[in-house]
């Protein structure tokens, strides 16, 4: 069950639904629901509606990451990925962030960020008694760049 409720944004507008824009895409386009021309200064992060309530299947969730046309420009998302759970009804929206040198518009209806409905199911942890029954591996402790730069 993956249902998609579009919220009326006046007497005649809703957003457009969400689509895959080719036959290959693995990820579909979500529209903002902005009527007007949205800024978004340098530096300045605001939440953009994408004017959408969904019900995500038990098991499933809807990640929404950045596109990269835009991340290209320096518009990202703060929390990318963005999950929507299985049991959320509420308003979809996306935390945008310029990190651009220039004011970005948002412009109505714009394409703003892409979407997957992955598996997500629910793991439990089981605790040890001490670090190693985590077991050993090649890697071990090495942290941040331990495998190199490039």
């Amino acid at each position: 069950m993956f249902k998609i409720f579009r919220i009326p944004l006046n007497s005649e507008m809703r957003v457009p639904m969400p689509e895959y824009m080719t036959p290959g895409a693995a990820a579909m386009d979500f529209y903002s629901a902005n009527i007007e021309p949205m800024i978004i200064n340098p530096g300045q992060t605001v939440l953009i509606p994408l004017g959408i309530k969904v019900a995500i299947a038990p098991g499933y969730k809807l990640t929404l990451k950045p596109r990269s046309g835009l991340a290209l420009k320096g518009i990202t998302l703060t929390n990318s990925p963005g999950t929507v759970d299985s049991d959320y009804r509420g308003e979809v929206g996306v935390i945008v962030h310029n990190t651009g040198r220039k004011k970005f518009v948002v412009e109505p209806f714009m394409r703003i960020c892409q979407g997957e409905i992955e598996k997500a199911p629910q793991r439990k942890f089981t605790e040890v008694s001490s670090e190693e029954d985590l077991g050993k591996t090649l890697r071990g402790k090495g942290g941040y760049s331990s495998t190199g730069l490039y």
